[in-house]
């Protein structure tokens, strides 16, 4: 999907260039208003998938920290208690 309006803006400029009627270059433009929506559309697909992998990744690392720490403290004969959980 993201390569469409490029595809068809660059039909555009070929059309433009070889001095084809007006009513091709018409066909070419309703084309790449198509493209343009669907680049802007992917782009925020985009936007959003690449978020929520930075979230699943920057918690898969926190939980990868808290298990790592957790046994080194159950190593030392500590106990870690459960997260949320506060003693004063």
């Amino acid at each position: 999907m993201d390569t469409f309006g490029p595809i068809t803006d660059n039909a555009g400029g070929i059309i433009e260039m070889s001095n084809q009627p007006e009513s091709v270059r018409k066909k070419t433009d309703k084309l790449d208003a198509a493209g343009n929506t669907t680049k802007a559309l992917t782009k925020g697909y985009a936007i959003g998938s690449a978020s929520l992998a930075a979230f699943l990744l920057f918690s898969a690392y926190l939980e990868t920290i808290h298990a790592i720490v957790r046994h080194k403290v159950e190593s030392a004969g500590g106990v870690l208690l459960p997260r949320g959980v506060f003693r004063m």
